[in-house]
């Protein structure tokens, strides 16, 4: 997903949202990091660059729904099937059913994940994934120290608290002081 990411406009926790999904029709990671490219193709065909967590689930039921030989759903999509493609969906086994169905996503819907990460509206979503990775990335690493901190103040909370009844009752003077000043 990280990858896709990097080369297209969909967004690694959307990804993660539809993968997920998917799990509930395969068996293999193997087989979802295959259908991983088409679903996103797939995903951008039909909601531009915002691709939110809803879409993407509808896009892997789809595809699950395909992996367990049922069509109608993809082919009402808009994905049309080769006589090899179909036949290795129906009576492959799981990696080369996945592998037919990307190449049939792939072949109706193109490339667009890394299509539209070229158009303007694609430049932006991509920098915006690129900042919301940077975020996770700080987080995780102030996470401990973030932590640690909560933990010393729950600690050392009714100690301090003199101290805060103190700076509040201040703050309270100067509130009302500046009240009559004004």
């Amino acid at each position: 997903a990280k990858e896709q990411e990097k080369t297209g406009v969909v967004s690694d926790e959307v990804q993660m949202s539809g993968a997920a999904q998917l799990s509930n029709y395969v068996g293999s990671a193997d087989t979802i990091n295959t259908l991983l490219p088409a679903m996103n193709n797939m995903a951008v065909s039909m909601a531009g660059t915002d691709v939110s967590n809803e879409a993407m689930t509808d896009v892997s039921n789809v595809m699950g729904a395909a992996m367990t030989g049922d069509l109608s759903g993809i082919e009402a999509a808009g994905v049309a099937f080769t006589e090899a493609q179909r036949e290795a969906i129906l009576y492959g086994d799981e990696l080369s059913r996945a592998a037919a169905l990307a190449e049939a996503v792939t072949d109706s819907a193109g490339n667009m994940n890394e299509v539209m990460a070229q158009m303007p509206e694609g430049k932006i979503e991509q920098a915006g994934n690129a900042w919301d990775s940077m975020k996770e990335v700080i987080g995780t690493a102030l996470y401990p120290a973030v932590i640690n901190l909560c933990n010393a103040i729950s600690t050392k909370l009714p100690a301090m608290a003199p101290i805060f009844t103190v700076i509040t009752s201040g703050v309270g003077i100067l509130v009302d002081a500046l009240a009559g000043i004004i």
